[in-house]
């Protein structure tokens, strides 16, 4: 560019500073001499006629490369437009597709049943879900090709939500073993109805119980008669209690309270009578017969005198005979038949308050809908397995095949441009072609060795080199077209 436009910017400035001058100076200025003549083109060599065999020889081998050379180029571009599978788009769609199932199956989690039996088993699942959504929306927001630290997160989640998973099936076998032992609905109906006849039974025996306190506290300060009294009544109050558990007709599920009640009063109702018997015979026993004084020989059996029967208002007996083992044996009937009731209590409680089966209808419900979520979760965490193992349907052994087809033919191709005539006149454009042929030939090999799927870079380098080779292969057109333009 230089060489062609100096001489006219010289004449140009030499224009230039003449004008200036005319206008700054009165004085007439001198006619400028002529320039002088450009030197007459040189005239080409006439090619002779072997040159010019030899040019169309070089045409026309050219001309055979430049098609085969098309037809690669041809065939690499289509090759290259059905290549969606491998684009990165065509991977940020898939990840956009897993983010939002993943989000779907934590909706579906958000929805497991929530009844008092199973949310920790739900709250187990959507913690698991949750997380795992996040790595899904991680790798969709921030994935890159080749970058496997994301794809890592997304196992390691995946890896924690199948333990949740497992957990939460274990705990919900486990609850339906134990629910399954509990009172069925029969069962609580039956415990329901006794309920009221025990409540009365209880009532009974605690007022038993008041007055048998009553007298233990008070039988000090009483006569014989009124202690026996006092102890017959309770006795008769006990054995109507027991009379009336007697006629009560156990079923299956009350069975297991009537008979320890029954148990527990005929225990207590034998105590009170051998203390009842025992309190009888003492006030019926004759007084002690006085010691003999000393030297008195004692007494033959026809001398003794006849024991007179006790008076009506007999003292009581001394208190040291009043707190040995038949007490003691009345105060443990007592206790004994005391925790027997609230024993029988706490069963009946137990049974007519129960939920069982209630909770057991809300596990089999959650196990139900648990199942329809694993379901979905695993076909989600298949898909997602699909796409990793086949790289979304990009193949990578075909297209590693296929690259490697192409990069023979361009080496072909570059050592068919390497065998052109190369004389001298030729050699310039001989050179310039074979550059261009090595550089393309390169570009396709790099190509082979480092694409990935999901990459554009290798694409975006064997592009810049074939762009850079056409320039080249333009500059060897220019040059053979001035050449064959000669006469």
């Amino acid at each position: 560019m230089k060489a062609r436009f100096g001489p006219r910017l010289f004449l140009l400035a030499l224009l230039l500073l003449l004008l200036a001058c005319q206008q700054t100076s009165d004085a007439p200025t001198p006619a400028a001499p002529a320039p002088p003549s450009p030197p007459a083109p040189q005239t080409a060599r006439p090619l002779t006629a072997d040159e010019r065999e030899a040019i169309a020889e070089f045409a026309e081998r050219r001309r055979s490369i430049s098609q085969e050379r098309d037809m690669l180029y041809q065939e690499f571009d289509d090759w290259r437009s059905g290549l969606t599978a491998c684009h990165p788009s065509a991977a940020q769609e898939a990840l956009r597709d897993f983010a939002a199932d993943s989000n779907a199956i934590t909706a579906q989690a958000q929805n497991l049943p929530r009844a008092s039996s199973t949310r920790e088993l739900a709250d187990l699942l959507i913690q698991a879900a949750e997380a795992e959504e996040a790595a899904y929306r991680q790798l969709r927001d921030y994935w890159q090709p080749n970058n496997v630290s994301l794809f890592e997160t997304v196992e390691r989640l995946r890896s924690d939500a199948a333990r949740a998973q497992k957990n939460a099936q274990d705990r919900t076998l486990e609850l339906k073993e134990e629910l399954a032992d509990s009172p069925t609905a029969a069962e609580v109906a039956e415990m329901k109805a006794f309920s009221p006849t025990f409540d009365s039974i209880k009532e009974s025996w605690s007022n038993f119980h008041d007055a048998y306190a009553t007298l233990r506290s008070q039988e000090d300060g009483l006569e014989i008669p009124d202690l026996i009294a006092r102890y017959n009544s309770l006795i008769r109050q006990l054995r109507d209690l027991a009379d009336t558990l007697a006629g009560l007709q156990p079923t299956d599920t009350t069975a297991s309270v009537i008979e320890p009640l029954r148990q527990a009063a005929d225990a207590q109702l034998a105590a009170l009578s051998n203390l009842s018997e025992f309190l009888a015979a003492t006030a019926a026993a004759p007084a002690p017969e006085p010691e003999p004084e000393p030297g008195e020989p004692p007494l033959s059996p026809d001398e003794a005198p006849e024991s007179p029967e006790p008076p009506p208002n007999a003292e009581p007996p001394p208190a040291q005979q009043r707190g040995g083992p038949l007490w003691d044996a009345a105060d443990a009937a007592a206790t004994e038949s005391q925790a027997a009731l609230e024993k029988a209590r706490h069963s009946i409680e137990t049974v007519t308050e129960d939920k069982s089966e209630q909770n057991l209808a809300d596990v089999k419900d959650f196990e139900a809908q648990y199942n329809r979520l694993i379901t979905e979760w695993d076909a989600f965490h298949q898909r997602y397995n699909d796409w990793r193992r086949t790289d979304g349907g990009c193949d990578r052994v075909e297209t590693i095949q296929s690259l490697n087809q192409f990069s023979q033919r361009a080496n072909n191709l570059s050592r068919q441009v390497r065998n052109l005539p190369q004389s001298g006149f030729l050699l310039p454009i001989q050179t310039l072609l074979t550059e261009a042929a090595a550089r393309e030939a390169a570009a396709i090999r790099a190509l082979y060795n480092t694409w990935r799927p999901f990459t554009t870079a290798p694409f975006i380098a064997a592009d810049q080199e074939r762009a850079n080779a056409n320039t080249q292969r333009r500059q060897a057109n220019t040059a053979q077209q001035q050449l064959q333009s000669r006469p």
